[in-house]
């Protein structure tokens, strides 16, 4: 049911190319095909940061680590999607220009980005004393850029009952959000799958 529209080289969107039910699957996407939380701690990288006794400040960072170590692998399962994400968000305070931020001259939103840079920055410092193979390899820009990755497009997975997780989900990270969407999403166990469905008529 649905196409992804390039809208110029830089935006683009998924949009239906027929009427949608209520009730329909939209997009199925398999457990294999989608990176956790869980997934990560998994991972070498994952399991250095375990081992290291560092605690880190926030869930995103083991999301990163996996974004990044993924990243570098030329040969990685996640090539593909790694691939098509934004190589930069310049529409995200971090990444403002001198020029942009000198036009927030006089308001609170400048600070809030300085106290969100620190935080970044000593995070980054701390985790790369943790690991400092890993420091080697990345720079405090990549990983603000990995953590812009994650917290643009992360959903809070129920697995089960007893076990949630954040995920990095392929296509359903390209959908528009609304106050009032059309659709519901859900793991669904008996598919072992993410799963959006129509929740209205959709055209």
């Amino acid at each position: 049911h649905l196409n992804i529209k390039h809208y110029n080289k830089t935006f683009r969107g998924i949009v239906t190319n027929k009427n949608i039910h209520r009730g329909n699957v939209i997009l199925k996407v398999p457990n294999e095909c989608f990176m956790t939380t869980l997934k990560a701690r998994n991972t070498e990288v994952g399991k250095e940061l375990e081992n290291s006794g560092w605690t880190p400040h926030s869930s995103h960072t083991w999301l990163a680590l996996y974004l990044l170590q993924e990243k570098m692998n030329p040969n990685s399962f996640w090539k593909p999607y790694i691939d098509i994400l934004p190589p930069t968000y310049g529409d995200f305070p971090q990444f403002y220009s001198l020029t942009e931020l000198k036009q927030l001259k006089g308001s609170f939103i400048l600070d809030m980005i300085k106290s969100r840079n620190l935080n970044l920055e000593k995070e980054f410092n701390e985790m790369i004393k943790a690991i400092p193979i890993f420091g080697k390899k990345i720079t405090l820009r990549d990983y603000i850029w990995a953590r812009i990755a994650i917290v643009s497009r992360v959903f809070q997975i129920n697995l089960s009952n007893n076990e949630k997780t954040e995920g990095l989900v392929p296509m359903a990270d390209m959908l528009n959000h609304s106050k009032n969407p059309g659709t519901k999403w859900s793991f669904v166990p008996d598919d072992n799958a993410f799963i959006i469905a129509s929740d209205s008529f959709l055209f």
